[in-house]
């Protein structure tokens, strides 16, 4: 659960970049104190107070980090263009459970006016200080929270009722509302534009934020969202305990030979043999083609599967419906099978598979993976920790300010489920305000199958085309900027639901 390139992501930000874009402003560098004393009058509201931890100018091309210790959830930013990077931390003692975190703001000097927040990665806590970067070098004030806590992306041990409401929607809003003050206070003017971009985790936050304030964006890029989180993990719980329930081994060389048998027959279907699996729901594979005479060979090359793992494989792809008929969750397209070995072990329950249930559902350290069933479906959906699932799908609010989301979803991502965007997608309330772009065969986080470089001005079009209300489905290519470019899949698919449906 965490980032496309940053090359992807730079890029598509050019997508609100240049249709709202506004002259440069270049402040007096007299007026530009990058000092703890220059946000010493900003005031946040009733109840929360705000200290500047450090305020440090940085040079063109350089750096800025944190300790590992300080913060381990992200490594420092590097080649930056020259800014002013602010740390600070909050506290909102009318908050109930009250909430502590930390945020980063990215200052530039050269400045478009416009302010830019990114997400967060998974379970991580820290400033997100790569992401911080992609922003600054667009000349956009950036901001980050820690939300609310300090950990690599697979600790959960963190959580309680107050970081965990912090992780789930309150560091991230109550981030962009003071990052906005200091950047104010800052350039001694407020910001005109307010953008957003994050992928997974951080995607499900910039779509939880636009729910519960939909002024906070005039335009989010998502990524990959993980919004539905009280029905995403004990779906991840459910195929991890599947797999270690399965007869036989089902680890990374059986993964691996089954996504090279699913592109073999599914690669054509689209009239291109290109190692692209471009319409995976349009493929049922032949399982027989691979399935092994009689018990499993020997060596450690996997050339075929028993019976016992292609049932494994097939829960996996599969939805996850409990015993009473409640749907839970879709499973994985067919061509995502690369990525699986970060939720499923042969051999022992991934950290994913149980530290939710142990941390954010039941507080119970001893709680393994035996004691699944349905019930902890029932108990997550009725419980939603941290209230971070972004489900309350009316933005109509976010669409009568003229919002936009463009959200793109990899069909090969095997960690978040390609259908979730879909599902997400069509219970929106107006979709065709919303795009979503299904990229051909990109994995989780790193898209790297089946990339090839698109000019950006075709996203630029398309961004036009969505502010008009006309939804096309080819996209033509244009001269742009040659340090402009968008990393996409081959053959971008545009999907725009034929069927809108109101929940």
């Amino acid at each position: 659960m965490a980032f496309f390139t940053f090359a992807t992501r730079l890029a598509l930000l050019t997508f609100f970049y240049h249709v709202n874009a506004n002259p440069l402003i270049k402040p007096n560098q007299q007026t530009l104190q990058c000092a703890t004393g220059t946000f010493s009058n900003v005031v946040v509201g009733t109840g929360v107070s705000i200290v500047i931890e450090t305020a440090t100018p940085v040079p063109a091309n350089g750096s800025f980090a944190e300790s590992a210790l300080a913060d381990k959830g992200f490594p420092g930013a590097f080649g930056l263009p020259k800014l002013c990077a602010v740390i600070v931390n909050v506290t909102n003692t009318s908050a109930v459970p009250q909430s502590n975190y930390r945020l980063g703001l990215f200052l530039p000097d050269t400045w478009n006016s416009k302010v830019l927040t990114v997400g967060g990665s998974s379970f991580a806590g820290g400033i997100n200080w790569p992401a911080l970067s992609e922003g600054a070098h667009y000349q956009m004030a950036t901001i980050s929270t820690d939300n609310g806590h300090n950990s690599i992306i697979s600790d959960l041990s963190w959580a309680n009722p107050s970081t965990l409401l912090d992780w789930g929607y309150r560091a991230l809003h109550g981030s962009v509302e003071v990052g906005k003050l200091m950047t104010a206070a800052y350039y001694g003017q407020s910001s005109t534009r307010s953008y957003y971009s994050g992928c997974s985790t951080g995607g499900r936050q910039g779509l939880k934020e636009i729910q519960i304030s939909p002024d906070s964006f005039h335009g989010a890029l998502i990524g990959a969202p993980a919004w539905d989180t009280k029905y995403l993990m004990p779906w991840i719980t459910k195929i991890g305990v599947d797999v270690l329930n399965g007869t036989g081994t089902f680890g990374q060389n059986e993964m691996d030979f089954l996504a090279v048998e699913i592109l073999a027959q599914c690669d054509g279907i689209d009239g291109h043999n290109d190692s692209i699996v471009s319409w995976p729901e349009q493929c049922t594979p032949d399982f027989n083609a691979f399935l092994c005479p009689g018990a499993a060979p020997s060596s450690k090359t996997v050339t075929c599967l028993t019976a016992g793992q292609i049932a494994i494989a097939k829960q996996i792809y599969s939805d996850y419906t409990t015993s009473n008929g409640t749907f839970v969750h879709n499973g994985f397209e067919l061509s995502s099978e690369n990525q699986w070995g970060t939720y499923v072990d042969d051999t022992t329950p991934s950290t994913f598979d149980v530290a939710y249930e142990q941390y954010f559902l039941y507080n119970d350290p001893t709680w393994s993976w035996q004691q699944f069933s349905d019930k902890v479906s029932y108990d997550s959906i009725n419980q939603d920790p941290g209230q971070a699932t972004a489900d309350q799908y009316n933005i109509s609010e976010f669409e009568a300010r003229g919002g936009k989301i463009l959200m793109y979803h990899g069909l090969a991502d095997g960690l978040v489920p390609t259908k979730s965007s879909e599902l997400y997608y069509s219970n929106t309330k107006d979709a065709t305000e919303h795009v979503k772009l299904l990229c051909s065969i990109a994995e989780h986080k790193i898209g790297r199958k089946g990339i090839a470089e698109i000019d950006c001005s075709t996203i630029i079009y398309y961004n036009n085309k969505i502010n008009k209300r006309k939804i096309e489905t080819t996209l033509p290519k244009f001269r742009c900027l040659p340090k402009v470019k968008l990393v996409l899949c081959h053959r971008v698919r545009v999907v725009v639901a034929r069927k809108l449906r109101w929940q």
